[in-house]
């Protein structure tokens, strides 16, 4: 009421309708690393704080007060073991560094397809192939005389070379059956094709 505001001197009454402006809302739902934070307005956002809502003074483009949500999703840190067989002498480049029998375990780093870390443990094993044989054998011609070999593992595959002379080429303990000297070679192979 405004008194004596009128033409007449009276009393004026004046209406005012008061429409309140509405807060402009924002979301930020984003993803990081576990390993990686954020910040906004000097709130550090991360593992610790995954949530929050963050008021920007008269920031709207109506000249209010602004929030904008914040929620994150944290992407996990991959770690996967590599677990390999390799032969006596063989070697495997992973990453930049070279495995082998002198250094059979080790621990790589990369970037996972979703941008975070990524650890590979690595542990190679090495079998140890031993073979007890007779190394010379001394034979009779025509008496027939068993070459008797001691693997300490289960061979899959066996190659006697050369084979004329020998009662098989893929057998452990086969029968000399020559008339001569003779020098062999004989291959065992392992499961791990070693």
């Amino acid at each position: 009421t405004l008194q004596g505001q009128s033409t007449g001197g009276c009393d004026s009454v004046v209406a005012v309708h008061v429409t309140p402006l509405s807060t402009p809302e924002g979301r930020m739902d984003t993803a990081i690393c576990e390993s990686e934070t954020i910040s906004i307005q000097g709130t550090t956002y991360g593992a610790g704080r995954l949530s929050g809502t963050e008021r920007f003074n008269r920031m709207g483009s109506n000249g209010c007060d602004s929030l904008l949500h914040v929620q994150l999703i944290l992407l996990p840190a991959r770690v996967s073991p590599y677990e390999d067989t390799l032969c006596p002498g063989e070697q495997i480049r992973i990453g930049t560094t070279v495995y082998d029998a002198n250094r059979p375990t080790g621990q790589e780093h990369f970037t996972a397809v979703n941008g975070c870390d990524s650890t590979v443990n690595i542990r190679l094993h090495f079998p140890e192939l031993r073979v007890n044989s007779p190394g010379e054998v001394l034979f009779t011609p025509g008496s027939g005389q068993r070459i008797l070999l001691q693997p300490q593992f289960n061979p899959v595959r066996i190659r006697w070379e050369p084979s004329s002379g020998l009662s098989c080429s893929d057998c452990i303990d086969p029968e000399i059956q020559g008339e001569s000297d003779a020098d062999f070679t004989v291959t065992l192979t392992d499961t791990n094709g070693c």
